[in-house]
């Protein structure tokens, strides 16, 4: 005799696509489908709402309130060298972006960039040992994202790493006023994320800058010359297996 069906039993409709052998896989594949299906509703109804709202009427920006409640560093939390102390220079407020670059000036001030797209900033700090806040000014040129900075040659240096004009590029102070102003795109390096172009430094003997990129950047195609043979290839004993998840796929070495 069958039993009747039970109301308050979830029913959760699967594709042949779905091929369950087992009873626990079908139990796991139901509890997937329906968390999958909460989920969905979970963004669908935070999609509905106002995008500066989160659950119960959170503002999502971070204000200026919550800013200033960050916690100071405290210098001994840090252990450093006999002679050495730390101190807070600048508390990067999120107007300003998140700072991942940082380099010294022929003038000994400070530059930093965003992340993404706030700008670069010229930064000079106060008096050593003393309270003097730093001084932190944007810098008026049209640049973000240098994931990698150095000051060499009478210029700036910056390695970028975004969607919008990547590469290395030279900025110079036309104006001699201690400000980078101008912006000259020297080399097109595609690539973006935690795999593209990122650190650039002096070489050892001052000649030249050496730029370092992740392995989903694509090889400059205007070479002048290759320290190692240009025929590089891969080499496989058993069948490649791609990550199932799909990150890396189809990027060979040297990107």
């Amino acid at each position: 005799m069958s039993q009747p069906p039970n109301p308050q039993k979830s029913i959760a409709a699967t594709t042949a696509l779905w091929k369950g052998t087992h009873v626990w896989q079908k139990r796991v594949g139901l509890r997937l489908v329906a968390i999958f299906a909460c989920v969905l509703c979970q963004a669908l109804s935070l999609q509905a709402a106002p995008r500066q709202q989160l659950f119960n009427g959170r503002d999502l920006a971070v204000d200026a309130k919550r800013s200033a409640k960050k916690r100071r560093l405290d210098s001994t939390e840090f252990t450093v060298a006999p002679g050495f102390h730390v101190e807070q220079v600048f508390d990067v407020p999120t107007s300003m972006g998140s700072w991942v670059s940082l380099t010294e000036d022929d003038r000994g001030n400070l530059i930093a960039s965003d992340q993404d797209d706030a700008g670069l900033f010229l930064i000079t700090p106060g008096k050593l040992g003393t309270q003097a806040p730093a001084q932190v000014k944007k810098l008026p040129v049209e640049l973000s994202g240098a994931h990698g900075l150095v000051w060499a040659f009478d210029s700036l240096y910056a390695m970028v790493n975004s969607k919008s004009a990547p590469g290395l590029h030279r900025l110079t102070d036309t104006d001699k006023d201690g400000l980078v102003d101008s912006d000259e795109h020297l080399m097109q390096i595609a690539g973006g994320g935690e795999h593209g172009p990122h650190g650039i430094v002096l070489s050892p003997d001052g000649e030249s800058i050496y730029v370092a990129c992740g392995n989903h950047t694509d090889l400059p195609e205007d070479l002048a010359a290759s320290r190692i043979p240009t025929n590089w290839g891969e080499d496989l004993l058993l069948p490649r297996r791609w990550d199932a998840r799909g990150h890396a796929q189809g990027r060979l070495a040297l990107g």
